[in-house]
């Protein structure tokens, strides 16, 4: 295992301190998780691929807002 060094704002470290109490770790383990915890998050693709579940939930909508006429009516400004 190798070491890094980083800085850390007053009170982020406060914090750390503060969680490292509540739990019984110490600052290295919390942040050795915490880092491993970013690192395994999969941050690859775009948003689209991200919330595709979401395409196409919203049903009886406008389907373009910017030249739906009744969308006009109802919320468009003159």
């Amino acid at each position: 295992m190798q070491t890094v060094s980083v800085k850390l704002p007053d009170d982020v470290l406060g914090r750390l301190d503060e969680l490292a109490r509540q739990t019984g770790e110490d600052r290295s383990a919390l942040i050795r998780k915490s880092v491993g915890l970013l690192v395994a998050k999969d941050h690859s693709g775009s948003a689209h691929q991200k919330l595709a579940h979401l395409c196409g939930v919203f049903k009886g909508r406008a389907k373009d807002a910017s030249t739906s006429e009744d969308y006009k009516k109802r919320f468009g400004r003159d």
